[in-house]
């Protein structure tokens, strides 16, 4: 809608700037989905439950620190 209106008003390049903004827009969703759809197929872990784990297993009586932490993804 806002390319026709540009053009309507005049401004001819309206349209095809607007084209441009809807393809960046849809490669960052490619771009996102296919790193989410990686991550999935390698088994791979957010950093936000590795984070968690850290912090859970350095709450553990007698834990001075936690060094190196891995986990497996769902089987």
């Amino acid at each position: 809608m806002a390319g026709a209106i540009g053009v309507a008003l005049g401004f001819r390049l309206a349209d095809p700037i607007v084209g441009l903004a809807i393809a960046v827009v849809n490669l960052r969703i490619v771009w996102t989905s296919a790193k989410e759809i990686g991550l999935r197929i390698l088994d791979g872990i957010e950093p936000e439950v590795i984070e968690a784990i850290r912090h859970e297993a350095g709450q553990s009586p007698g834990v001075q620190s936690v060094g190196e932490v891995r986990a497996l993804g769902r089987a």
